[in-house]
């Protein structure tokens, strides 16, 4: 049955508001990337794998010591889609802003896709879209050189694929978001956390017992397909399935309430009063959760509906976190990024759950709800442009204005390219100045917070080789402390060769002029 003219006109201009917001969207990172791309440390990892595969020496990271190294850290997606603008000609680091950028539009689409198939709300919908499109920490996120929205774009996708197959089950649709999740789980390892949704979303579909073990079985080999082949080559290249350790390192109760402060500012800004965003995030957290564990205690559903499914893929990423923080890498703080999936699919499990609600409640309660709607949306606005102005004027992380004028990036520059450099942020390094560094060492290993037994023994191969070859220490005072100078100058009998406002240079000897150029 053909839609009416009517019909149709309402779905054309529902779809024209969803991708006028998604186009906004877009516009902003474009904008607030006016400098470029914002990067971190993990920014150098994806852009270094990136060039290296694009020069034919596949997934591996260059080295100052000559031969590259198998990289393991994170998974292979990113630096691969990244890799493919360097063999169109475009450098990754060009590449990643314009992706982030339509990666931005995408999350806003299908976060408007999500809230009005379980709603069948376009106001809904459009307010679900414009929440997630006035985030300033979304926004941030999109900013940056990080696999954040690339994972978010196939973690959504698949979760759209899994609400089309709670409604419908056929094994097309199993396709669609087993392949999305497995390529979320390509992006980064969290990715883990979507194996529990998929599998629980087909256990109780409604279909027959037979076709149920056969979906299962194909979602499992179709999910585990990319990390298991990158599983067999890490451990064949370097006999480990990644770069970190299993110890335990349990976080303390500051790091807890830092994560539930950190999410309360994604609901109300930082200037309104500390208890009543904690008291809002509370709110929040029950009108979510509460229902959907209702529903399941009291009678579990035949199916699933996008309630259940939003709810367990939130308590499994969180969980996931808190395991990873635990045995895997104590530098794990659960806020900011890794907080980004839970608060933009929360935001559609709360809205698709106050539908609900306002459904049953009286007039004045819906008014209410959509003069909040307004103030949510409004000051995100706010915030979303002030940040944007603020982006593009000072640049974000490395790409900062701050960092590109460092004073100690530019004297690295002026060392003379056969000079060996030793650096405790070879990251920046390289991002600044395009020179690849060895590894200062470093007396605490930073994923398990306990000291290194190796760290005396590295120290004299250091101290060593700076006497053969010489060298010099770049230190930057943002990734260490002070005291370290001191230290460094007494353990590898290192004098001070520059001091400026954001680190120090240590060499051995003084080569020269023709070497320094100070």
């Amino acid at each position: 049955m053909q839609p009416s003219p009517s019909r149709r006109a309402v779905r054309f201009q529902f779809g024209l508001a969803i991708i006028s917001i998604a186009a906004i969207g877009v516009v902003a990172v474009l904008y607030s990337t006016s400098l470029g791309i914002g990067t971190d440390a993990d920014s150098a990892t994806y852009l270094m794998t990136s060039r290296s595969l694009v020069a034919g020496k596949g997934l591996t990271l260059p080295t100052a010591e000559g031969p590259n190294i198998p990289m393991t850290s994170f998974p292979p997606l990113l630096p691969m889609v990244l890799a493919a603008f360097g063999f169109m000609g475009v450098d990754p680091l060009v590449g990643a802003r314009w992706l982030n950028a339509l990666l931005f539009g995408a999350d806003i689409v299908l976060v408007g896709f999500l809230v009005q198939r379980t709603t069948e709300s376009d106001a809904m919908a459009i307010f679900g879209a414009s929440l997630a499109a006035t985030s300033a920490d979304v926004l941030l996120n999109h900013c940056l050189l990080i696999s954040e929205p690339l994972f978010l774009v196939f973690t959504f996708a698949g979760l759209a694929g899994v609400l089309l197959y709670v409604e419908r089950p056929s094994f097309p649709r199993l396709l669609l978001f087993s392949a999305a999740f497995g390529l979320a789980g390509a992006t980064r390892y969290a990715g883990v956390s979507l194996l529990p949704v998929g599998a629980l979303a087909i256990c109780f579909c409604a279909c027959s017992s037979r076709r149920r073990w056969f979906h299962l079985g194909s979602f499992l080999a179709i999910f585990g397909a990319p990390l298991s082949l990158w599983a067999v080559r890490n451990f064949a290249q370097v006999h480990a399935l990644s770069n970190r350790s299993l110890a335990f390192h349990p976080p303390g109760l500051d790091r807890f309430v830092y994560s539930y402060l950190n999410l309360s500012t994604w609901i109300l800004p930082s200037a309104v009063p500390q208890s009543i965003r904690v008291l809002t995030l509370f709110a929040a957290i029950l009108i979510v959760f509460l229902p959907v564990f209702r529903r399941i205690r009291t009678n579990v559903p035949s199916r699933w509906s996008f309630r259940e499914v939003g709810a367990m893929f939130v308590a499994s990423y969180v969980l996931l976190l808190l395991i990873s923080q635990t045995f895997f890498d104590a530098q794990i703080w659960i806020a900011g990024r890794h907080l980004l999936a839970v608060y933009l699919l929360g935001s559609v499990v709360f809205i698709c759950e106050a539908k609900g609600l306002l459904d049953r409640s009286t007039l004045y309660v819906r008014r209410a709800f959509v003069l909040i709607c307004c103030v949510l949306v409004g000051g995100g606005v706010l915030r979303v442009a002030k940040n944007a102005v603020r982006f593009r004027q000072e640049g974000i992380g490395l790409s900062s204005r701050r960092w590109q004028m460092s004073t100690l990036a530019a004297k690295v520059k002026d060392i003379d390219s056969r000079t060996p450099l030793i650096s405790n942020a070879g990251s920046a390094v390289y991002l600044l100045t395009g020179r690849l560094t060895h590894n200062l060492p470093s007396r605490v290993n930073a994923q398990t917070k306990r000291d290194r037994p190796e760290y005396a023994a590295e120290i004299e191969r250091t101290r060593l080789q700076l006497r053969e070859n010489g060298g010099v220490v770049v230190f930057f005072t943002d990734f260490g402390t002070l005291p370290y100078e001191r230290e460094m100058e007494q353990q590898l009998e290192l004098h001070a060769v520059a001091t400026t406002d954001d680190g120090f240079l240590l060499a051995s000897r003084i080569q020269g002029a023709a070497a320094y150029h100070q």
